[in-house]
């Protein structure tokens, strides 16, 4: 295969960075469960025999009953101890995303806390369980990213992007041991619907993201409030940044949390389509693949 070069190799790149990311320690996840959780997600999503079966039924599915509906599908997990216990949580994120709700959300926070806590101290703390959930759902949804972009490339049959392999697992602690160590507070903010946020008070001054720098460079001052999408990957701090540098270059160019000037209707330089484009074409995408994100 040729050497690949312009925004293919720089698309390319991306997303190999990306996956060596996800496969290493996070601020509240060792490296050993993130890779497990990105190996679970590649696998599950859009395959799971079980979740595939809720899907089709979803019109009789409580969805504040999703957790156990889940639980009792009986769904095929290719981790070790089903994905360190956390398998249910992961397929139903990447499969069965759009039957959650606040009770499903809440089961999942609790029974994270339980998986983790068998095997290492985490305080006993609606935000200890919060950032870690928040976390998780960013590590999910990303490789949920990564597997669909693929899956579009296949589609297309250009053969003109392999999708990687995964990646070592980078083996390591998680970088902080306590929400404390974070923020004041996080939790729901009126306005924000029922998922973890930030306000820029709540957070700690000085905070350092994993690529070193500091958390407001990130994240945008104007953007990071309780109503914000920008406030639900807020929470997830280190893969949170992620995202922005991931979506910079997949997507349309994102500094420090703001759209550029051209994000809306102006093409950025080198790239064919402006956002509005890229919404028609995702939107195309994910209706013929019942793509639930």
């Amino acid at each position: 295969m040729a050497a690949l070069s312009g925004r293919p190799a720089e698309m390319q790149a991306a997303n190999v960075k990306l996956l060596e990311e996800l496969c290493g320690p996070g601020d509240f996840l060792s490296g050993q469960l993130r890779a497990a959780v990105v190996r679970e997600t590649l696998k599950a999503t859009a395959t799971c025999g079980a979740c595939r079966k809720i899907q089709v039924e979803r019109k009789n599915v409580d969805k504040n009953d999703l957790w156990n509906v889940v639980a009792a599908a009986k769904c095929t997990f290719h981790e070790a101890e089903d994905c360190h216990g956390l398998g249910v949580v992961v397929h139903a994120l990447c499969n069965l995303q759009n039957l959650m709700s606040e009770a499903w959300y809440k089961e999942a926070a609790e029974h994270l806390y339980r998986c983790l806590s068998a095997s290492e101290h985490i305080p006993d703390t609606p935000a200890d369980r919060l950032l870690r959930l928040a976390e998780l759902i960013a590590v999910v949804g990303l490789a949920v990213g990564f597997r669909a972009f693929y899956r579009a490339v296949d589609a297309e049959g250009s053969g003109l992007l392999q999708e990687p392999s995964l990646p070592a697992t980078r083996e390591g602690k998680a970088r902080f041991g306590s929400a404390a160590e974070v923020c004041k507070h996080v939790g729901p903010r009126e306005g924000s619907g029922w998922g973890a946020g930030f306000v820029r008070e709540d957070v700690n001054q000085g905070l350092m993201v994993g690529n070193g720098e500091k958390f407001f460079e990130e994240f945008s001052k104007l953007k990071f409030m309780a109503f914000s999408p920008m406030n639900k990957w807020a929470p997830a701090l280190s893969t949170g940044s992620l995202f922005l540098r991931w979506c910079s270059v997949l997507y349309s160019p994102i500094q420090h949390g703001y759209e550029t000037y051209h994000f809306m209707f102006k093409k950025a330089p080198g790239r064919a389509l402006n956002r509005v484009g890229l919404e028609d074409a995702a939107a195309g995408y994910t209706t013929a693949v019942g793509c639930s994100f």
